[in-house]
């Protein structure tokens, strides 16, 4: 037969007090340094039951929605404009007055360097501001033949290379649409080909849509028309 020891465990009285057990010592030593109950293991913890824990959940809702904040303040950053030089806002001018004048030379001098010129970007903000309230203006009178040359223009901005419309897609897409969609564009329906007009604005969506915008600009722009 094999012989077996059994060993027992107990406390140890050292100067005739027993020693505790780890639960009454943790106890003792947050007692004396003023720890409380979440700073010690969640084993040694015990467990308290919330007074809200038995409510029903639509009590418990609203007073959980109760420390939720009832407004939120939503700070937009505005876009800042840098300053023109006078020789910059001389060109702007001209460019302008060429695209929509009556000098087929000069426009198609004008729509070139708005194709090639790498120094557009700082003159986007204004020329962009620039087309919107023009396309909204002429859409109201129905000017057909200055809705094209400014959709002509937005068209050369757009192919440029040097050019990042980002900042400025919410003034060309919805000009665009409007020159799409509109319901009368021109003064005679019947006669004047307005088509063209819509055409060449959605061919200039779907180039600007391609070349500038985000997945999610494709879906919304595609949503709308």
């Amino acid at each position: 037969l094999h012989n077996f020891a059994l060993i027992l465990v107990h406390w140890i009285r050292v100067d005739s007090e027993e020693e505790p057990p780890p639960e009454k010592k943790a106890k003792r030593a947050t007692q004396g340094a003023g720890i409380t109950s979440s700073d010690l293991p969640a084993a040694l913890r015990k467990r308290t039951s919330l007074p809200n824990e038995s409510a029903a959940p639509s009590v418990s809702y609203r007073l959980a929605a109760q420390d939720v904040p009832k407004k939120e303040q939503i700070l937009i950053k505005p876009s800042f404009v840098e300053p023109l030089s006078v020789e910059q806002q001389i060109y702007l001018k001209e460019i302008v007055e060429a695209c929509v004048g009556q000098d087929d030379r000069k426009r198609q001098q004008a729509l070139q360097s708005l194709e090639r010129d790498t120094g557009i970007q700082v003159l986007l903000p204004r020329l962009s501001r620039l087309i919107y309230t023009s396309i909204r203006c002429n859409v109201v009178h129905r000017c057909l033949s200055m809705l094209i040359y400014v959709v002509r223009m937005m068209r050369a901005v757009a192919v440029n290379k040097s050019v990042k419309l980002d900042g400025v897609l919410h003034e060309f897409l919805p000009s665009l649409m409007s020159c799409m969609l509109g319901r009368v564009l021109c003064t005679r329906p019947e006669s004047d080909n307005h088509w063209a007009l819509r055409d060449f604005a959605g061919k200039t969506l779907i180039t600007i849509i391609k070349d500038h915008g985000t997945k999610d600009t494709r879906r919304r722009a595609f949503r709308a028309v």
